[in-house]
């Protein structure tokens, strides 16, 4: 069960950025697309505010958690997309040896590990392979003690990104492949690194009138993106950035919730839900939801509640097996002790 002082608001919203990354894919528009790009560099500072810990010992443990977990989705996530492309592939009566090869392609390790790019129907799982590099980075920097240094790498690999990626574009005619500054050195880590520095906030006490602040500040900034975007479009803004920032302030602002009801939501949901929204909602759309007569945001709202109700199946009958594996090795264990007597 997860410790009753994790940030459920955290955890929560990141249902809302879920939603945002659907719609970026189902339903974009020139006003609220902007918006939606607060999702995925909200993502990545999350995660970086949640590995954060004081004591040094506990900070190892968090950064080889992180690793675990989050190749745990990048093999889920990649399980599912390669099956779907075999299945599809089989359905239109195709070579499946093709499909494998065009998954797994020559130079398939340097594009994962450098460009985070995968060759698949799950194009979404960039984010996941980018996650799963910024654990490893991370990781290192905690062993080696160095995570000071994210307050001078953070804002420099930002700032390239933006303007390489970017504003840059505005000033010099050149094209940039995509994949180039959305990775993990260019836009994961810088924010990654910016949220694991705001976790060194967790423990300290906020009023309401910074909860105010912060709010205002957040939700501001958020609107501000779209003005942004009129200069260039960009898979992220700076906007985003500070948005993200003082959104993560106000969450963690915001006063305890009960430990009944963190510990309900975190055994019956799980805190990793929303990634698991996020992995599937490619899947969920193109098999289930595209044909249905709808408005694309209906279409998205359906997308989401669907991925909602098919992680939540798997996950309680986890539980339930779980709960069965439990029960048979204690009852096993009341055999032998009452042979022994």
């Amino acid at each position: 069960m997860q410790r009753a002082n994790r940030n459920i608001f955290l955890d929560l919203f990141r249902y809302v950025l879920v939603f945002f990354v659907i719609s970026i894919h189902y339903n974009g528009s020139a006003f609220f697309t902007p918006i939606y790009r607060l999702a995925v560099p909200m993502f990545f500072m999350i995660s970086g505010f949640f590995n954060y810990a004081k004591d040094s010992e506990k900070q190892l443990q968090k950064s080889y958690g992180f690793i675990k977990g989050s190749l745990k989705y990048l093999v889920i996530g990649f399980a599912i997309y390669i099956v779907y492309d075999l299945v599809e592939c089989m359905i239109a009566g195709g070579k499946i040896l093709k499909v494998i090869s065009r998954i797994f392609y020559k130079n398939y390790i340097v594009d994962f590990l450098f460009f985070n790019s995968p060759n698949n129907s799950g194009y979404h799982l960039w984010f996941l392979i980018a996650l799963f590099v910024c654990s490893l980075i991370h990781y290192i920097f905690v062993k080696l003690d160095k995570c000071k240094f994210y307050y001078v790498l953070a804002p420099l690999f930002l700032i390239a990104s933006l303007c390489i990626g970017g504003y840059f574009h505005s000033i010099f005619d050149y094209s940039l492949q995509l994949s180039f500054t959305r990775n993990a050195v260019f836009m994961g880590m810088p924010i990654f690194s910016i949220g694991y520095l705001l976790g060194k906030l967790k423990y300290k006490k906020f009023n309401y009138k910074h909860s105010l602040i912060f709010a205002f500040l957040g939700v501001g900034l958020l609107f501000l993106s779209v003005l942004e975007s009129q200069i260039m479009s960009l898979e992220f803004y700076i906007c985003s950035i500070l948005s993200s920032v003082f959104l993560i302030l106000f969450f963690n602002s915001l006063p305890t919730v009960n430990v009944k009801i963190s510990n309900f939501y975190y055994k019956w949901i799980g805190k990793n839900s929303a990634f698991y929204i996020y992995i599937l909602h490619i899947l969920i759309y193109n098999v289930l939801v595209y044909k249905i007569n709808e408005t694309r945001f209906v279409k998205c709202i359906i997308d989401f509640l669907i991925c909602f109700v098919v992680y939540l199946l798997f996950h309680l009958l986890t539980i339930l097996f779980r709960h069965i594996k439990l029960k048979t090795k204690n009852k096993k264990q009341s055999l032998k002790t009452t042979d022994k007597t």
